[in-house]
């Protein structure tokens, strides 16, 4: 009896390190021709990120789309989807430190020519070659996004704090000289006990690298209500 409540107990701790290892939530990361454009689909569910700058400006905030009664996962690509948008200006990088008045309503299109995002109001920055989303899909000034590539991921996430990127190298990690800044958003790819595989868009070059960070560094930039 004692042999059976240990391997019990022993069966139990397995199942809880096991669960402590596995990704907390799966989907699907788009890639865009534009790779400033950052979506995760899960469910039904979007969220997503747009960021861009170059010497005279910047265009950057956070998406989630707003889940609606009677809509099934299964949603009708042909219909815009409600959205809201919202910025984090820090120095705390999670929604509940957002920067409040620039939570701007908005719609998400999905058809032949791609994505499109257009918002009820201009966000800051967004109104000149770092990003234009005011107009809607007839507009030939829309500006659209064409998926080009899938790869599974987990989540997006924002660095809470300049943190420094390690490569994996003979199954250890390593830690190089380069590093993240806080307000850098990312897509986490790949975790890997206290470590999280992320993939992260320059704003400026567009350039994607992709390293390790500890997972204690990245905060979450979407409303609860999202379970992301």
């Amino acid at each position: 009896m004692k042999n059976l409540n240990r391997d019990i107990r022993f069966i139990f701790f397995l199942v809880l390190i096991l669960a402590g290892s596995m990704p907390a939530f799966a989907g699907t990361l788009l890639i865009f021709d534009n790779p400033r454009l950052v979506v995760l689909e899960s469910g039904g569910e979007i969220v997503g990120y747009y960021g861009t700058h170059d010497r005279t400006s910047s265009c950057g905030f956070f998406f989630s789309t707003i889940k609606e009664e009677g809509r099934s996962s299964e949603f009708d690509r042909t219909l815009p989807r409600p959205i809201e948008t919202h910025v984090l200006a820090g120095p705390v990088y999670d929604y509940s430190h957002r920067d409040s008045p620039f939570d701007i309503p908005g719609k998400l299109f999905q058809g032949p020519k791609g994505w499109m995002l257009q918002t009820s109001e201009i966000q800051a920055g967004c109104n000149n070659a770092s990003g234009t989303f005011e107009y809607g899909p007839d507009d030939l000034r829309a500006a659209w996004y064409f998926p080009v590539k899938k790869m599974p991921a987990i989540n997006i996430r924002i660095i809470g704090r300049r943190t420094f990127l390690y490569v994996l190298r003979g199954g250890k990690l390593s830690a190089t000289k380069s590093f993240l800044t806080g307000g850098s958003a990312v897509a986490i790819i790949d975790r890997r006990r206290c470590f999280s595989n992320i993939r992260f868009v320059h704003p400026s070059t567009g350039k994607i690298a992709i390293g390790w960070v500890h997972t204690a560094d990245l905060l979450n930039p979407f409303p609860p209500s999202t379970g992301y």
